[in-house]
């Protein structure tokens, strides 16, 4: 990845995760977007082509989503 490429989405907290989706699959070529709930278990490691979208009950974003 190039250091143009955007890698945080800190503009999409507060949004709704299926605008949040859109909006990365329109500026990223990243095929793997997790939604998880808050404080939902993760693993540690670092994945170049994953994105996970932390999300609260009423299907909000409330962490930035960020490449990895």
């Amino acid at each position: 990845m190039s250091a143009s490429v955007k890698r945080v989405w800190p503009e999409l907290v507060g949004k709704d995760v299926d605008s949040a989706t859109k909006i990365i699959k329109e500026e990223s070529d990243i095929e793997l977007i997790q939604t998880l709930r808050d404080n939902s278990p993760v693993t540690l490691d670092y994945c170049p082509t994953r994105i996970r979208l932390f999300v609260n009950e009423k299907n909000i974003v409330t962490v930035e989503p960020r490449i990895g």
